[in-house]
């Protein structure tokens, strides 16, 4: 649905996913602790990596393609932002209000590394994540001076160029991927100290955009409609139209969308062997009921109803996997002008789960084709439910 006023800065739901990790091993990325670290399950700070999208849209208002202000970067009093200001803009004050604020986001209780399509801002580094040198913007534990390069780095955020956004996910994949070691992601503290490799530190990928991907994908076709069999022996597809069904919302007919990506990511081991110890299901995931009812499809008369395996609100994998956050900065993100059939969720920040997500789940609407550069903030949505 179309947003009629500037969006509100929301500095918690941006530390939540940024955080995904006050959370001990086994529990959900957005499911706070319940008790002190250590006291039930122990604590291991998450792997987040932070993506932004610096391509020239990023300097248009929120609303529209004009140029946005440079003088506006703040919200008003009420946390709304004017008409004019620009994405970029809107984007670098929400990072800094989040990461200066070590209430809000404690010394030590993620550890994040961080990239950006162009680095237009000459960061040290910053272009791409998937080095298997310790460079500035490598996995490190937020804290000290690994927070200071990190403010440092969005400070400098400047805006232009086209719109690769692949690159941010491959790049984040490879880089999960790589072989364990002392510079390795995965190391207990990267750049001074390997194993051990902990099996249940939890992965999570934030890309922050105004939505449309403009240029050619890169980094190898991936695919999320073919049948594939998880690691746990769920499988995903099948060979009977109810077995689709179930996992139908997640498919879609072009492979290398950024929704493949995210469901790559998420489905096919980073780490299949070498790590200490294993990862549990989700806290929610273990208590979910085992089916979801979300409503009546009008258009079919079907309810739509998801197993508790396949419902996008929890996460089932118990293997080394990283699960995809998208955060949007234009009105682009929640309207697709050339999918006018797909509506979006009643509520936008988080996306909810009424209007065409109900449409997905029954298969009476499909994921359109991305060929058209309209559709394509479109994937966003598809990327957030697929990771």
């Amino acid at each position: 649905m179309p947003r009629n006023t500037p969006p509100h800065f929301r500095k918690t739901l941006l530390a939540l996913a940024a955080s995904a990790a006050l959370a001990p091993c086994g529990a959900w990325a957005l499911d706070l602790a319940q008790s002190p670290p250590g006291s039930t399950e122990p604590y291991v700070a998450p792997n987040v990596i932070i993506s932004i999208d610096d391509s020239g849209s990023m300097d248009w208002q929120v609303t529209n393609s004009s140029p946005g202000s440079s003088t506006i970067v703040a919200p008003n009093a009420d946390g709304s932002w004017p008409n004019n200001a620009k994405r970029i803009n809107i984007l670098k004050y929400s990072l800094k209000q989040v990461f200066n604020d070590t209430s809000l986001l404690p010394d030590k209780k993620i550890r994040i590394a961080w990239q950006v399509l162009h680095n237009n801002g000459n960061s040290l580094d910053a272009q791409n994540v998937n080095s298997t040198s310790m460079n500035q913007n490598s996995m490190r534990v937020l804290e000290g001076a690994h927070r200071t390069n990190f403010l440092d780095f969005v400070n400098k955020l400047s805006a232009s160029g086209n719109t690769p956004s692949h690159l941010m996910f491959s790049q984040a994949d490879g880089y999960l991927r790589q072989n364990l070691g002392t510079n390795s992601a995965w190391a207990s503290n990267p750049g001074t100290t390997g194993a051990p490799y902990l099996g249940c530190r939890r992965a999570y990928h934030i890309f922050m955009s105004d939505g449309r991907w403009n240029s050619s994908p890169t980094g190898g076709a991936q695919d999320d409609a073919t049948n594939k069999t998880l690691p746990d022996g769920m499988v995903y597809g099948g060979t009977t139209a109810a077995d689709r069904q179930k996992s139908a919302l997640y498919r879609d007919t072009d492979p290398d969308n950024l929704a493949d990506w995210a469901f790559y990511s998420w489905a096919t081991p980073l780490q299949p062997s070498g790590m200490t110890g294993t990862m549990q299901a989700a806290a929610d995931y273990r208590k979910a009921p085992a089916t979801e009812n979300f409503g009546t499809d009008p258009t079919n008369g079907k309810s739509a109803i998801l197993d508790r395996y396949w419902n996008p609100r929890y996460n089932p994998a118990t293997w080394s996997h990283l699960v995809t956050y998208t955060i949007g900065f234009s009105t682009d993100a929640t309207t697709w002008p050339g999918a006018s059939t797909i509506i979006a969720p009643t509520q936008k920040v988080p996306f909810g789960y009424d209007n065409s997500f109900i449409h997905l789940v029954t298969g009476s609407q499909k994921w359109p084709a991305m060929s058209a550069e309209s559709v394509r903030a479109l994937d966003l949505w598809h990327a957030a439910l697929n990771g």
